[in-house]
């Protein structure tokens, strides 16, 4: 994916539905690591708070998790998601 790309993405996150807002590409990983797990597309509301349980409620959580573990516990969902270019 590209630096506009994954910046658009965590716009409409950050930013809806009408207000602008400038993300600079240095500042993109900063915000990835502090963003909710909640936000990304592919974790509802239960694996949301399956995660929470586990400890992991942001994307920099779910980075630094052991995969082994996420994939023994949620299965190849989560796989999916920590090998997503936003996370």
């Amino acid at each position: 994916m590209t630096t506009y790309f994954i910046a658009g993405l965590i716009m409409s996150v950050l930013r809806k539905p009408d207000a602008m807002r400038i993300i600079f590409s240095e500042d993109i990983e900063r915000i990835l690591e502090e963003l909710s797990v909640g936000e990304l597309t592919g974790i509802g509301r239960r694996t949301a708070r399956n995660l929470a349980e586990n400890g992991i409620l942001t994307c920099g959580e779910l980075a630094r998790f052991p995969l082994r573990i996420l994939i023994k516990r949620f299965g190849v969902v989560v796989e999916y998601l920590r090998n997503m270019p936003l996370v």
